[in-house]
């Protein structure tokens, strides 16, 4: 699966979440949080090796 798609799906997950009536302070809610944040920041990772780019915006 590629970054992009996992990230999607953690954002869709914590959206059905939502949905369903799942509070924000929840266990459930709270673990899909984490789970969507670190596949975002695999997805940025991958991003900035694609585009040969450092964490402060400098060409490597």
């Amino acid at each position: 699966m590629s970054a992009s798609e996992d990230a999607f799906r953690r954002l869709r997950d914590l959206r059905d979440h939502v949905m369903e009536g799942v509070l924000v302070t929840e266990s459930v809610y709270l673990q899909g949080g984490r789970a969507y944040d670190d596949a975002l920041a695999a997805l940025r990772a991958r991003m900035r090796e694609d585009l040969r780019v450092s964490d402060d915006s400098t060409a490597l």
